[in-house]
C-alpha cells in the first residue's frame, strides 16, 4: 500500500548539514513533515539526505526551505537530487 501511494507523489531528495545527533535528526524530520505537501519523508543519517515525497500539485520547495533553515538546518544552495515521479 505504500509503495502504490509513493508512485503517485513527487520525490525529491536535499543534502543537508546538522550534528551528528538522533535529536538533530529527527528535527530535520520533523521540521520537514509540518510543511504543507509534504506526504512522506525520511532521513538517511548515513549520507545527510532528507527523502520526500511531496504532493504533486505542491512541489515548491521554497516554504521546505525556509522551515529548514529556521530549524537552523544547514542546506546547500540548490536541491541536490530530484526525481519527477
Amino acid at each position: 500500500m505504500l509503495g502504490a501511494t509513493r508512485e503517485k507523489l513527487h520525490r525529491e531528495e536535499i543534502a543537508f548539514t546538522v550534528p551528528q545527533c538522533a535529536a538533530c535528526f529527527l528535527c530535520v524530520y520533523q521540521t520537514a513533515m509540518k510543511v504543507d505537501g509534504v506526504e512522506q519523508a525520511a532521513v538517511d543519517r548515513k549520507t545527510s539526505r532528507l527523502t520526500l515525497w511531496l504532493d504533486p500539485e505542491k512541489r515548491d520547495l521554497g516554504p521546505l526551505r525556509d522551515a529548514l533553515t529556521k530549524a537552523r538546518i544547514e542546506l546547500p544552495t540548490e536541491k541536490t537530487v530530484g526525481d519527477s515521479k
